[in-house]
């Protein structure tokens, strides 16, 4: 039986990170820590703390790509990750392959369905890898294969060698999801914004964290303009935002990338080679705090 996929909970080591970078600006380390939402607060973040004698509440959300990204994401490894696995090896060793996949197209498949949609995906892509590979003029191939009830495509890429004759799983997403992506960060500050202004409203600074774990639709640049696209609609922005980049420890890294979004009331500017005020870490040197 094929081990079902889980995502990854970072919101621990997620919060220690920030915290670093703020220790660091600020030239002392935290203390009082608390979790007021373990501990049933009427504003349950996840932490506060003190830091050089100022009050910090600090909330963290993983921020989704398209709406229900994180079920998706689950939906979608339990499909192909045993079929990636069980392919290796066995496909034309004079080219790479690469099965791609619509968001949202799993939604049409029951969880006891899996298996015999596996079962034919797998066919379909032996039978199509054996027919792309013969062929110099066709290199993708979208087809509804039989048994599978969503369209699928099969790319054949010859320029890695020391890659061919392997598969990997990848997803694409329609030109219209920026507005899905913006509809997914507002149900985040939606839920986490009015919490945060409770703290604030009694003298902490409100620290939102926003955890980017997406390597295939996602990265910073989407997030910060995901906030400065829906912030200014809010009456209750948080004083500090910052971005964990934690895809990289999906596709198999260590580096963990801190940005700072926004500071205060302002968005700091990009630098002259186009990317924030970042900070790096590890994620095996962090701690799961929370």
């Amino acid at each position: 039986m094929a081990r079902r996929v889980t995502v990854p909970n970072n919101e621990g080591k997620c919060l220690d990170a920030v915290l670093r970078v703020v220790e660091r600006r600020e030239g002392s380390a935290r203390r009082n820590i608390s979790f007021p939402e373990n501990d049933g607060h009427s504003a349950p973040v996840e932490l506060t703390c003190d830091i050089g004698g100022r009050l910090f509440a600090v909330e963290h959300t993983r921020i989704e790509s398209f709406s229900k990204q994180i079920s998706d994401e689950v939906k979608f490894g339990n499909l192909t990750k045993p079929i990636v696995g069980d392919l290796q090896g066995c496909l034309p060793t004079t080219a790479q392959f690469d099965l791609i996949i619509q968001i949202g197209a799993l939604d049409r498949v029951k969880n006891h369905q899996v298996p015999a949609v596996r079962k034919s995906l797998s066919a379909w892509i032996r039978s199509t890898a054996r027919r792309l590979s013969e062929s110099r003029a066709e290199w993708l191939c979208t087809e509804h294969p039989k048994g599978v009830p969503f369209e699928v495509t099969l790319a054949c890429k010859r320029n890695s060698p020391s890659l061919f004759g392997r598969i990997g799983a990848r997803r694409w997403a329609p030109a219209e999801n920026n507005q899905e992506r913006l509809r997914a960060m507002r149900r985040a500050l939606d839920e986490k914004l009015p919490k945060l202004q409770m703290w604030k409203d009694n003298g902490a600074t409100s620290v939102l964290v926003l955890e980017d774990w997406d390597a295939a639709l996602s990265n910073t640049q989407t997030i910060v303009w995901g906030v400065r696209t829906a912030l200014p609609s809010y009456n209750n922005p948080p004083d500090e935002i910052y971005c964990v980049d934690t895809s990289g420890t999906t596709l198999g890294g260590t580096l963990w990338i801190v940005s700072v979004v926004k500071r205060n009331s302002e968005f700091p500017p990009y630098s002259q080679a186009g990317i924030l005020e970042e900070t790096e870490f590890e994620a095996s040197n962090l701690f799961d705090i929370t």
